[in-house]
């Protein structure tokens, strides 16, 4: 959790940097988009995901589960050095240089060194952690992982120059991964943590099929953003009815956020026994 309050604080450099950018000739410049990547970098990349991951730790901790500090610690150490090191990837599109690449590449591979090691230590608690989850919540947190380890694994395919060019240059591609972090592995994580610690409940019908709309309009709309991206890059044009069908799948998740919230609502409103 330090480490994340720690990613924050070094987020709001970018912060600090846009009023002198934007009062000078470098607004609008390459500095100017490399100062908001920066921000948004060390947001996903070390607020959000930190943070997640320290409340994840603590519910091991609570039940007693816990686990070498050593290896944490090698963990932790793995993600930090790898969340410094892909920041070389939001420079590339204004700097292409060989060295530029070769700092993304050695993080991305940091990256998934740190993803196996967390596979390792958590695998001997998996059983356990099943059982301290409502069924609802654990699903979520299965959810979060995988898009997790597709972030990981997608970063990981950008050590390929011609695949990093695309990774930055197509939209689609920005989009979909954005939302793979944000929604996927930060909003499920947290949304099944809250579960966890009482502070939403899951169990009802409601709440659960709030939260299947919710994940259904998040795998559509990655499938489409994606698929869409490929299509560009293969210079294949636009799928038919692209727009109504994004359209469609992102309506899900507002959808299934208002079922959701309305399960909340219920339950507070429910008489208690």
């Amino acid at each position: 959790m330090k480490t994340a309050i720690a990613f924050m604080v070094i987020s709001t450099i970018a912060i600090w940097a846009m009023g002198p950018i934007m009062a000078t000739s470098l607004k609008g410049s390459a500095f100017y988009y490399m100062a908001v990547q920066f921000y948004l970098h060390f947001q996903f990349n070390g607020w959000f995901l930190f943070g997640a991951l320290a409340l994840l730790f603590k519910v091991l901790e609570d039940q007693n589960l816990m686990i070498d500090p050593k290896k944490q610690n090698y963990f932790l150490g793995l993600l930090v050095l790898s969340s410094l090191l892909t920041y070389a990837l939001a420079l590339a599109w204004a700097a292409p240089e060989t060295s530029i690449f070769l700092a993304n590449s050695l993080g991305v591979i940091v990256q998934l060194s740190a993803l196996v090691v967390l596979v390792f230590l958590l695998r001997p608690h998996y059983s356990s952690l099943e059982r301290f989850f409502s069924k609802a919540a654990f699903r979520l947190l299965i959810i979060a992982g995988v898009s997790f380890a597709g972030k990981v694994c997608i970063q990981a395919l950008v050590v390929v120059p011609f695949v990093a060019e695309a990774a930055y240059t197509i939209r689609n591609y920005v989009i979909g991964f954005i939302h793979l972090v944000l929604l996927g592995a930060i909003s499920f994580s947290l949304l099944a943590l809250a579960g966890k610690f009482q502070l939403l409940q899951t169990q009802s019908n409601y709440a659960r099929w709030g939260m299947i709309i919710l994940v259904l309009g998040f795998i559509f709309s990655e499938i489409l953003l994606f698929l869409q991206g490929t299509m560009f890059w293969a210079t294949l044009g636009f799928m038919p009815y692209y727009y109504e069908f994004l359209f469609g799948a992102s309506f899900l998740i507002p959808l299934g956020v208002l079922i959701f919230l309305l399960s909340q609502v219920k339950e507070l409103n429910s008489p208690k026994i």
